[in-house]
């Protein structure tokens, strides 16, 4: 082998800014809240509209802000995917994870659902070995099985108050995880594309189920729940996206945590829920080895 002294170094990283970096990491945290105020909202619309009727609302509303602001700086350019199949599937798995999310909100706390969801980051990383040809190392596995011990903490199976509500927000974090995978698979598409492409398959397929599930809101609260459905979510993954533009996703990421704070938070003061200790291990476990995870991922780049 070359000795490794003969080799060049490796060129130097771009300086970042630490302004720049520093609004990014508050960009990233605004969109989390954003997201928790979009699943708050979901929560709240099973007092007015049906679960396939609040899936719909959020991606055409999604849809309709995304096309009135991107549509006169990108035009057909919106649409011009190169890998149409990869985002089709992309769609289908990221609306059966924002139906099986929603259904689960009507019967458990946020941060019930927010911790299970959490299982998403372990389920990419299990199956990047099979889809992306991953290797995944000792700390790496300890990581991901410390991850769904916490999920099933949070879960709490074999006991009175466990429900299979929790199954299906499973269901729908490995549905999340598929959906990440293509998402990485689509690489070289424009990311503005690959988020309208989701909005634009995920309204068209359930404008053709909402008509068989359609209920008219009886008071104006269901109306402004059905836009408010589309402006946190487009609002969120336009703010995700600026933030990335700041600041590297390696530094990003762990900030998506925040998601927990925010969803005891806004449970308690909107719904008045409060996690029981179950709930609390669970969520912490998950917490902790998901952040470890991210190190060992960072670790690895760098190497």
């Amino acid at each position: 082998m070359t000795d490794a002294a003969a080799k060049p170094p490796p060129p130097p990283r771009p300086a970042e800014d630490p302004k720049a970096a520093l609004k990014g990491v508050g960009l990233m945290c605004l969109a989390v809240f954003l997201f928790i105020m979009l699943e708050m909202t979901a929560k709240a619309a099973a007092d007015h509209i049906p679960v396939a009727q609040t899936v719909w609302a959020r991606y055409f509303s999604h849809l309709a802000l995304m096309t009135v602001f991107l549509a006169p700086r990108y035009g057909k350019r919106l649409v011009a995917t190169k890998r149409p199949g990869l985002q089709l599937a992309r769609s289908l798995f990221l609306l059966t994870m924002t139906g099986c999310t929603f259904f689960s909100l009507r019967h458990l706390q946020m941060v019930e659902v927010t911790t299970i969801g959490f299982a998403a980051p372990f389920f990419v990383a299990a199956l990047s070995v099979p889809l992306l040809g991953e290797r995944v190392g000792f700390h790496r596995w300890t990581a991901i099985a410390l991850g769904f011990v916490g999920v099933a903490i949070a879960m709490r199976p074999g006991l009175g108050v466990f429900q299979w509500a929790s199954l299906v927000i499973l269901f729908g974090a490995f549905m999340n995880a598929l959906y990440l995978i293509l998402t990485r698979k689509a690489k070289d598409e424009d990311p503005i594309v690959s988020i309208y492409f989701t909005s634009f398959a995920g309204a068209l397929i359930m404008s053709l189920i909402v008509p068989f599930v359609w209920v008219t809101p009886s008071d104006p609260m269901g109306w402004v729940i059905m836009v408010a459905l589309g402006l946190f979510g487009g609002l969120g993954h336009f703010l995700l996206i600026l933030g990335h533009t700041m600041a590297p996703a390696s530094l990003l990421a762990p900030f998506y945590y925040t998601q927990l704070a925010f969803s005891v938070g806004v449970g308690y003061a909107v719904f008045g829920d409060v996690p029981d200790g179950f709930t609390i291990a669970g969520a912490l476990i998950v917490l902790a080895s998901g952040l470890y995870l991210i190190y060992r991922e960072r670790k690895k780049a760098r190497a």
